[in-house]
């Protein structure tokens, strides 16, 4: 019996703010102007920013985990709360980085298409 939860990031259908970006960009990528497509494609670097946060944060929890004694630990519930957090911070990042990575294609590709245009009128 599988008793493992799908992530927002194994299954589309889930509520969540990763699936929400996702949506957003999707439906709208082929509208916006090149000017916005590198704007998202930029969107890299503040996920490795956040990436570098919850690593810490995960450092943090496991050295507290096997320095502590029982007593000072969270809870199990509220690990759980914790964990799932970090969780859904990581998909949040790693759907940051397919936008950044797709609009930065876009980018090129419309860049591309531009400069084919001019060459073919010239």
């Amino acid at each position: 019996m599988n008793t493992s939860i799908p992530s927002s990031a194994q299954n589309p259908s889930i509520l969540s703010t990763a699936n929400a970006l996702s949506e957003l960009f999707e439906h709208s990528k082929d509208s916006l102007p090149i000017e916005k497509l590198g704007w998202f494609s930029k969107l890299a670097e503040p996920a490795v920013t956040e990436l570098i946060n919850v690593n810490k944060s995960l450092e943090n929890l496991a050295l507290a985990h096997g320095l502590s004694d029982q007593s000072e630990l969270p809870s199990p519930e509220n690990m759980a709360c914790i964990l799932f957090g970090l969780s859904d911070q990581i998909d949040n990042i790693v759907e940051l980085l397919k936008i950044a990575d797709e609009a930065g294609f876009l980018v090129i590709d419309r860049q591309a298409e531009k400069a084919a245009g001019k060459n073919a009128k010239a």
